[in-house]
């Protein structure tokens, strides 16, 4: 039986058939050219997808074996390639459709690809579709981010090293009161420099998200440092990717004051910090995050 399905409604008519053993479509609209790619890009993905969870159930298994780390970390080789072919195949077919609402969709899955990648493609979409308001919008949305990310980074005072005390800083809360770090001290606490704007950030909250969940009663907390500027933005993404743990921010974009203390030039990015506000380990994402946790907080 099928669970659901997407398409594209770009004709006036659409003769739709169901029953509890099946669901089809028929007529001029679900066999335009706009459906045609939009299946084929889903049936790509869907491949991609499912080599993609077989190889990660491979790892957690592995993960459970003793003497695997040979295997483990083949596997682990393989689903970096995986991910690397994904974003580059993602990334050339937005470069290449001709159907902007089929772009759309796909711009949908670049959350993890490197905006660098991007850069050359994005802003010349205005170009190929030039009528489309949808495409205009994701175009602007993604020139702001760029623009944000390109402003020149206050002069680092060295990066955040292993061993050393976590600089302390105040910056203002949701509810615009200030909130120190160091208020923190007696907690495992993981800071998590992230923006609204910033499309892997985005996709690696649900991570920290199940990290957050999973240890929140083990001495555990994280704190949420912000590089947007603009409040309702911020406020949009905490709800929208259920983001429960104090957030801060000075709201100026990578002119942030905690840039300089900690010494990054990217996000997301993040340090985990010891109750005596030392600092673990930097630039946790993925499976590192969960593993460095399991280790600490035993």
């Amino acid at each position: 039986m099928n669970s659901g399905f997407v398409f594209i409604n770009d004709k006036p008519s659409i003769n739709f058939k169901a029953d509890i053993n099946d669901v089809s479509l028929e007529g001029p609209s679900f066999n335009s050219p706009a459906n045609a790619a939009l299946k084929n890009l889903l049936l790509n993905i869907e491949g991609q997808r499912k080599n993609l969870v077989s190889t990660s159930a491979l790892i957690d298994s592995l993960k459970k074996m003793k003497g695997a780390d040979s295997a483990l970390t083949a596997e682990n080789t393989k689903l970096a390639d995986i991910n690397n072919n994904f974003n580059k195949f993602i990334t050339k077919y937005i470069d290449t459709s001709s159907q902007p609402v089929v772009t759309m969709f796909a711009l949908g899955y670049t959350e993890a690809v490197d905006p660098a990648l991007l850069k050359p493609i994005v802003p010349n979409l205005t170009k190929r579709f030039p009528n489309h308001q949808g495409i205009a919008g994701i175009v602007t949305q993604f020139n702001q981010m760029i623009t944000a990310m390109d402003k020149p980074k206050p002069v680092s005072k060295g990066p955040a090293t292993v061993g050393s005390i976590a600089p302390d800083f105040t910056m203002n809360d949701t509810e615009g009161k200030p909130f120190t770090l160091s208020s923190l001290r007696g907690k495992y606490v993981l800071v998590d420099f992230w923006a609204s704007w910033c499309g892997p950030c985005r996709g690696e909250n649900p991570n920290v998200v199940a990290a957050y969940n999973k240890y929140k009663d083990k001495n555990f907390t994280i704190l949420g440092v912000s590089l947007d500027d603009e409040k309702a933005k911020w406020l949009q993404a905490i709800k929208a990717d259920n983001l429960t743990w104090k957030q801060v921010s000075d709201l100026k974009g990578f002119e942030d004051s905690s840039v300089p203390l900690y010494g990054y030039d990217a996000i997301p990015y993040n340090v985990l910090i010891d109750p005596q506000g030392k600092i673990l380990a930097t630039s946790l994402r993925e499976d590192a995050l969960h593993s460095k946790l399991a280790e600490v907080l035993k």
